[in-house]
């Protein structure tokens, strides 16, 4: 896994397991590409997710149950985003860490939340859609604003109870061409197969970090398309701006399928390829694949505030 946790075999936010030969593996424009990425995302993702946060808690028009989960997937986005500058100085040097076996676990932690808790908040974000569409009043009640805050206060739990696995990541001192460096790894527990934890984490990521969420949030727009159909010759002002709302939802959930589907797909081909060689890893271009997918993610943080001010302009 690579060294901030996504996945990969290479090192980025959380993505990958095999690190220890990765500067030899990736090509250099690779790394610099991968380098300018976590840094554009560090500087915009970081501005546009803090000026989506203060807007949203200065303009008393958004407090609705749908602002709630935005501002949180913000505050989410505005974390991992932040982190990256640390991820790209690690590129910088190659692999090499330098900031202590604390900042390891604790930025792991953050990529790992951020997986999570964007998810949840994103399903969390359809299933209110749907509700509010398909029901009567259109309106939020004061209970409808609880609960949200509520649902909120349980993600960020949750996120941080799997958030836990970051304990897994320890620095360690290993080999290189340039000699012995110190490396922020993933260290699953010993086993009798070496690789039984890594699949257990990968599929346990995929399942509940992506396939299941996104059920629901299949399963609550489908409902939500079907009422839209079924009431389409009732617009009225306050249906048309249900529909925005509802648009600009969908927008923020393709964006996120989009920008993580690659990376989960990386996920599960690296689980089934652990303990072939490299060469056979190389033919299969598992590693460029992994760099394409974690960029991708990289951005996902970034796009947001860019959609919540097109669709609501």
């Amino acid at each position: 896994m690579n060294s901030n946790g996504i996945v990969n075999t290479t090192s980025t936010p959380q993505i990958s397991t095999t690190t220890e030969g990765y500067s030899t593996l990736i090509p250099e424009y690779a790394r610099i590409m991968i380098i300018v990425v976590y840094m554009f995302v560090f500087v915009f993702g970081t501005i546009g997710n803090a000026c989506v946060i203060v807007v949203m808690m200065i303009v008393p028009k958004f407090k609705t149950p749908t602002d709630i989960f935005i501002l949180n997937l913000s505050f989410a986005d505005l974390l991992f985003s932040s982190s990256l500058i640390f991820w790209a100085v690690e590129q910088i040097y190659e692999m090499v860490w330098f900031l202590g076996v604390f900042m390891c676990k604790a930025l792991s932690a953050v990529t790992l939340i951020n997986l999570h808790a964007s998810v949840l908040f994103l399903a969390a974000m359809a299933v209110n859609r749907c509700k509010t569409v398909r029901r009567k009043r259109q309106s939020s009640s004061y209970g409808d604003i609880i609960k949200a805050k509520v649902s909120c206060v349980i993600i960020w739990l949750v996120a941080a109870i799997i958030s836990s696995l970051a304990w897994f990541r320890k620095t360690e001192i290993v080999p290189s061409p340039a000699g012995n460096v110190t490396r922020c790894l993933w260290r699953m527990p010993d086993t009798g197969d070496r690789y039984v934890w890594e699949r257990i984490y990968f599929g346990s990521r995929v399942l509940m970090g992506f396939t299941l969420p996104l059920i629901v949030i299949i399963i609550s727009y489908v409902l939500v398309v079907m009422r839209l159909r079924h009431t389409r010759q009732q617009v009225t002002v306050k249906s048309s701006m249900q529909m925005r709302v509802t648009i600009t939802v969908f927008a923020v959930i393709a964006a996120f399928v989009i920008c993580w589907l690659p990376n989960h797909v990386t996920s599960i081909i690296h689980a089934l390829t652990l303990g072939e060689n490299e060469e056979k890893r190389k033919d299969l271009h598992t590693y460029e694949l992994n760099l394409i997918s974690n960029c991708l993610v990289a951005f996902n943080s970034c796009i947001n505030p860019i959609l919540y001010a097109w669709l609501n302009k």
